[in-house]
């Protein structure tokens, strides 16, 4: 995905906003109990959340109410995504919006969000100025297509066994979006601490309002992320899943001993609203390839919704414990030109040669080969171990050039 901003809450607001049992006289502008807490942890924003659906997403909505109202206003109806907002009032909120497919769960979420979000702001700071309408659920749903009618750019790669020491699995990932207003001063990392035992808890790398996924990795050490690819299948009455929505399930119901196949049954009850690669990652040792790049969608002749593109393919150009991913199909469809695709292939090609094991440093190096001015997070994982490192980008600078964060899922996943 490309740029943008967000302004950073104070440290005022966020000593109002952790989790507390407040006395009856904060009643009017507190909850007593939030099933979320936001805390700074090595200057980024970390935001828990657990319980029912509809209590997580109503803690979301308060505690970052008026970024969610900024997110509407500054991007939704900025001309970079969209022509106008009769455009967004009609094709969104009208066309794709009811196209688009959420579950019972998700639903109730975005309902609890909407609440809190209401109940933290006065109405008239929920008032859409520029269509003179308040924030509504169908706007909280367009938020969350975003992806589906606003594409990204994006690039990744994995590796493992003879490529890395000690044969640990390591992924490295560049999120690439449009240059847009205050995106890049609202990262946001989500940990989901499901109530649910069926659902697994989740790390997803993010921004305010967003309940899918476009960068994430579960309790198991699976790790799954979103890159555009050609083609869309959006057509009239031709229901869809957001996409986002479709790495979350992913991220929910995976384990590193069945993720492959378990993603691919949620692929195929996943229609999908345009052409996708989505990487997917698993620990060492769980299944025939620790990585695989699903190809998805953006092929209405096609009688399957994805080919699952493995690292012993002829066109992947890379080295054989390597795969790496861009915004084209190299088996769906023929390979196409890419830069940034190359100079990740030449990377992992040059680190084999030189029989030099790929570890964190090496893997910022490649996605730094790869990045763009508007590479807005860069995450390394380690499935094997449960860790992450996350950089984010500034208003100056990409996310690659930015000192990384490391953090690791037990931590993460401690409230």
């Amino acid at each position: 995905m490309h740029k943008h901003r967000f302004p950073l809450i104070t440290a005022l607001a966020l000593a109002t906003t952790l989790l507390a049992t407040l006395p009856p006289s904060s009643a009017q502008t507190m909850p007593g109990q939030l099933h979320g807490s936001l805390t700074v942890d090595q200057n980024n924003r970390i935001l828990r959340l657990w319980g029912t659906p509809y209590q997580q997403g109503y803690a979301h909505g308060y505690l970052l109410a008026e970024e969610i109202l900024k997110m509407a206003t500054d991007i939704i109806f900025n001309p970079n995504m969209i022509h106008d907002v009769s455009t967004y009032e009609v094709q969104v909120r009208r066309y794709l919006v009811p196209q688009s497919r959420f579950s019972p769960s998700e639903l109730q979420e975005m309902e609890g969000m909407l609440r809190g979000i209401k109940d933290k702001l006065p109405p008239d700071k929920l008032l859409l100025r520029s269509p003179n309408r308040p924030f509504d659920l169908i706007d909280l749903k367009a938020i969350n297509t975003i992806p589906d009618w606003a594409g990204a750019g994006c690039s990744s790669f994995a590796a493992w066994g003879s490529s890395t020491k000690g044969g640990q699995v390591i992924t490295g990932r560049n999120l690439d979006y449009f240059e847009l207003p205050h995106l890049r001063n609202s990262h946001l990392i989500l940990v989901r601490l499901q109530q649910d035992p069926l659902v697994k808890r989740q790390v997803v790398i993010g921004w305010p309002a967003l309940i899918g996924a476009c960068t994430g990795m579960n309790e198991d050490g699976v790790f799954v992320a979103m890159h555009d690819a050609p083609g869309s299948r959006i057509k009239p009455q031709s229901p869809f899943v957001p996409r986002s929505m479709v790495l979350r399930h992913i991220l929910e119901q995976c384990s590193s001993t069945n993720a492959t196949a378990r993603a691919a049954d949620i692929l195929r009850q996943s229609p999908a609203s345009r052409g996708n690669n989505f990487i997917l990652v698993s620990q060492a040792n769980t299944q025939p390839a620790p990585a695989v790049v699903f190809e998805y969608g953006g092929d209405e002749t096609s009688t399957s919704a994805f080919v699952m593109r493995t690292p012993n393919f002829s066109a992947n150009n890379t080295p054989p414990t390597t795969i790496a991913c861009t915004n084209h199909f190299r088996q769906r469809q023929p390979p196409m030109p890419c830069t940034r695709y190359e100079s990740i292939a030449g990377a992992l090609h040059k680190l084999t040669a030189e029989r030099t094991a790929i570890e964190p440093t090496q893997a910022m190096d490649i996605m730094r080969s790869a990045a763009v001015s508007g590479t807005l997070h860069t995450v390394i994982a380690l499935p094997d171990s449960g860790e992450l490192f996350i950089g984010f980008a500034d208003q100056n600078s990409n996310a690659t050039t930015r000192p990384f964060s490391h953090y690791t899922l037990q931590k993460l996943f401690n409230r």
